[in-house]
This record gives structure tokens, C-alpha cells and sequence, in this order.
């Protein structure tokens, strides 16, 4: 017999072993601990909660997480619950395992009051939970002859990398450069350093004369930016070119949030590539607060269209209204579009139009969502 129960601090190294089995490959074997340090690292067994199913000897046969965090954009702070760690072992494939921890697990965070569940993995497979592609995602290629070409006249000597290492200065100043932007993941919950460690990510810090430039997140190949974090564009410029010279890659790709519009429109004039994706899969479950966070992000960047709109999804009437630039978004509406949750969903967050799709205001949506690697589960 199979049951179902929410996961205990003893439970880690059987979750462990599930996990590893679950996502490994004949000649790739995955090790979540060394993978994901921020959930499963000797000092944190399982700070993320987890549905599990077990069989009569306590073997367990599939499991979920979900990472508790915060998002802040907008002048609001969200409450976010990131699924991760969805496998099954292969010896109970085909059973409905899977089905079972999502169900009970999209339950659970409910429970847990967020407004905003997020999630990577194949469309259909989650969408039947209600979650669809979502926000923006930018890739640029930066490769040598661009930075020899477009930025020779830039001096990058004297830029140096440090590892951003858990209890340092240099973590804590990081830290405090990643609070300032206009939207991001808090990751003082889970230290800034371990965060950045996310899926062999490390994170570098940039120096000149001892002074704090920004910073960046590398994976072990070093070609692979998942963070970069600048104050302007020349020092971002200055990151891009001292790392091409000092790492042997002959180019790195960067994804960026929509929101970086001054970085976006400065590499469109001599990066490579650059290319738009959806961010992340995603459902809303509170609607106003959501909305509200992320459409006032949208227009601290681009131009919003005045305009009232509203809608009515899973019990929930919304009204949005912009005025010269102002957001306001109230959980009521006299004449809502009715709309299914998966079609709100997808109208509110799916970066690229769609067969069916309501009309709404233009330049309201898709809303800015977006998590880089470091920040997911």
C-alpha cells in the first residue's frame, strides 16, 4: 500500500535517495545535496517541505518540494512557494504517484498563503495543475569578437573575480548590491553565498582597487551566466570584457529579466544573439496582489496605456485600472470577463499570443515575471 504524508527532518536521506535515482541517467548520476546545498545541504536537512508517498517498509517512492520565498517587485513583497525535486522512482513509475504529491502538494501551499507558485519542467505535464509558461527571459551571446570590436576602447585591467564565499565581507556586500534592484528573490533566508551555489552555479565577485564592482553567477564551465548583477551599463560592460579575457570560453550567455531594459537595449547594439523565451511555468493564485506587484514593476520601465480591465477566475474578481503610469488593482469588478484559471493564467503571464486569446488593454501583459537559476528549486 502506498501512503501519502508531508516529509520530516528524518526523512532527508531516504528523499535523497529517491530524488538521485529518480533524475539519474545510465553515465550521469545527480546528486542533489552537492546540487542544491541551499535545500539539501548537511547543515539544512530539507528546509523545503516535501509531499512524499511510502510503501509498507517505509521506502520512498516519489516526492515533491516546494521552496518558500519571497518576491519583491513593485513596491510589494509576494509570497512565492517554487516546486522542485518532482520525481518518482523508476520501480513505482505508472502508479498515479505523481499525480497524488501535486495534487496534495498545490494544496499545501494554499495552506501556505502564497500568492504566486512557480515551477520548470515540460508544458502539459503541470499544466493540468494550472500552471503554464510564463514571463519574460531574454539570452544574449557575448563572444570574444564582439568584446574586441564593440569594447576596445574600454580599459578592463585591474578587474578581478573573487568567490563569494558563505560568512565573508564580500558575501554580505553582494548581499546588499542584489537588495537594491528593482525586483528580486530574497536570499538572505538561505545565504546569499549557498543561493548562488544553485545547480553548480558560483557566484564571482567583481573588483577593482578593492572596491565592489557587481557581481556574477557562473556555472562550472564558466560560459553559462545565470546572474549579473551591475549598477549601469559601462560597469556592465567592464564584468562582461574582463571575464572573456580572463577565462578560457570563447563566449557566455546571459538571460536577463525584461525589466533590464537599459542592459537589453545597450547589448542589442553589439551582442551576438539576442533572443526572448518564457522565464519560468507558473500559477497565480491571488490575483490582485500579484497583478498589482508586477504590472506597477512593468511601469517603472515601459509605458502603460490607460485603461480599465477587469476579469473574474476561480472565485476571484479583479479590476485593473492605469492612470498616467499609476496602477491600482482592486479585488472587485460590476462586469468581469469570465475566465477559467488556466486561461487567466495564460493571459496574464504566456509571453507570445494565442489562439482564443481575450482582448485586454495592449502592452498590459505578459507581466514581468521572471527567476533565474540560482533562485529556483
Amino acid at each position: 500500500m502506498i501512503t501519502y504524508r508531508t516529509s520530516q527532518p528524518g526523512d532527508r536521506a531516504a528523499c535523497l535517495l529517491t530524488a538521485n535515482a529518480a533524475f539519474s541517467k545510465p553515465g550521469a548520476p545527480v546528486d542533489f545535496a552537492a546540487m542544491l546545498p541551499k535545500v539539501y545541504g548537511e547543515d539544512r536537512p530539507m528546509t523545503a517541505p516535501h509531499e512524499i508517498a511510502v510503501d509498507d517498509a517505509g521506502k520512498v517512492l516519489g516526492l515533491v518540494g516546494v521552496l518558500p520565498g519571497t518576491l519583491c517587485a513593485g513596491g510589494r513583497t509576494l509570497k512565492t512557494g517554487y516546486l522542485g525535486t518532482m520525481g518518482v522512482h523508476p520501480d513505482a513509475r505508472g502508479l498515479g504517484v505523481m499525480k497524488e504529491l501535486m495534487t496534495r502538494m498545490v494544496a499545501d501551499i494554499r495552506d501556505m498563503g502564497c500568492d504566486l507558485t512557480l515551477l520548470d519542467g515540460l508544458r502539459q505535464r503541470y499544466e493540468y495543475q494550472g500552471y503554464t509558461p510564463a514571463g519574460i527571459a531574454w539570452h544574449a551571446t557575448v563572444c570574444r569578437d564582439n568584446v574586441h570590436h564593440a569594447l576596445k576602447g574600454l580599459d578592463a585591467s585591474g578587474v578581478t573575480f573573487a568567490p563569494i564565499l558563505p560568512g565573508t565581507p564580500l558575501e554580505e556586500e553582494a548581499a546588499a548590491l542584489h537588495r537594491r534592484r528593482s525586483a528580486r528573490f530574497d536570499r538572505d533566508a538561505l545565504g546569499f553565498a549557498t543561493v548562488c551555489r544553485s545547480y553548480g552555479g558560483q557566484g564571482w565577485a567583481a573588483l577593482r582597487g578593492g572596491e565592489l564592482l557587481g557581481f556574477l553567477v557562473a556555472d562550472r564551465r564558466d560560459a553559462q551566466l545565470t546572474d549579473l548583477c551591475a549598477p549601469d551599463v559601462l560597469t556592465a560592460d567592464l564584468l562582461l570584457k574582463a571575464w572573456l579575457e580572463q577565462r578560457e570560453v570563447d563566449e557566455v550567455r546571459l538571460r536577463l529579466p525584461d525589466w533590464e531594459q537599459p542592459l537589453l537595449r545597450h547589448l542589442a547594439t553589439w551582442a551576438e544573439e539576442l533572443s526572448l523565451q518564457q522565464a519560468v511555468n507558473a500559477r497565480i493564485l491571488h490575483y490582485a496582489p500579484v497583478i498589482e506587484a508586477l504590472l506597477r514593476l512593468k511601469a517603472s520601465y515601459t509605458r502603460l496605456q490607460d485603461g480599465t480591465w477587469a476579469f473574474e477566475a476561480e472565485g476571484q474578481r479583479v479590476t485593473i485600472r492605469v492612470q498616467q503610469g499609476q496602477v491600482t488593482v482592486t479585488p472587485d469588478a460590476a462586469h468581469p470577463v469570465p475566465l477559467t484559471g488556466l486561461e487567466a493564467n495564460r493571459l496574464l503571464l504566456y509571453p507570445f499570443p494565442w489562439e482564443g486569446m481575450p482582448e485586454t488593454v495592449p502592452g498590459w501583459f505578459p507581466l514581468p515575471l521572471y527567476a533565474c537559476a540560482p533562485d529556483g528549486f
